[in-house]
């Protein structure tokens, strides 16, 4: 008799083991009977067989609900998740025929070496932050961007810090344009707008 489970769910179970004994012949075979019901297999549970079967959702869409839930999505990298804010208000802020002001030259992260003193734009996640004052008491701050290809790092002196920092604040990929600098074989951008 089963005595740990209370109400219906106590009746149901007594049910079981009593067609289990009746049909399976009494002793291991109720247990493997009563098993196999559950869904429990050599190899495990069958899972399956007693959830729906729910349809797939696409793939950005289950990444962004990765990234809610675990704060990370092994499906795509956040570059491909989240919007640019810089690109509505370019739209909006851009009429036609005003190039210049535009961002310049769109590369990825990984590829930043290869445009030395070059004036390139990066789009990237905000990996890292860390600001400081010059000797002047003036802040400045040092970035490092990443994307699907690599990490970049950007430096904010005074002036763009002033201007742009708040832009670091916003949620989601930051687009910058800059000029690309060679210090001791490590290259950065130094950073000229945000967008």
């Amino acid at each position: 008799m089963v005595t740990s489970l209370d109400g219906e769910s106590g009746a149901f179970v007594e049910r079981c083991f009593t067609a289990a004994e009746r049909d399976a012949g009494g002793g291991e075979n109720v247990m493997r009977f009563l098993l196999a019901i559950a869904g429990y297999t050599e190899h495990g549970y069958d899972v399956g067989r007693f959830l729906p079967g729910l349809p797939d959702e696409p793939v950005l869409a289950r990444a962004r609900t990765e990234f809610d839930l675990l704060g990370l999505s092994p499906q795509a990298h956040p570059v491909r998740l989240f919007p640019c804010p810089a690109d509505e208000r370019l739209r909006i802020r851009t009429p036609h025929g005003h190039k210049d002001l535009r961002p310049v030259n769109p590369v990825a992260c990984a590829q930043l070496n290869q445009w030395h003193r070059g004036r390139v734009t990066l789009r990237g996640w905000p990996a890292a932050t860390r600001s400081l004052r010059t000797q002047t008491g003036q802040l400045m701050q040092f970035l490092t961007l990443e994307d699907e290809s690599g990490l970049a790092e950007v430096v904010l002196f005074p002036e763009v810090h002033r201007r742009d920092s708040h832009r670091l604040n916003e949620q989601g990929v930051l687009c910058v344009t800059g000029v690309v600098e060679d210090h001791l074989g490590a290259c950065t951008l130094q950073a000229e707008r945000f967008w």
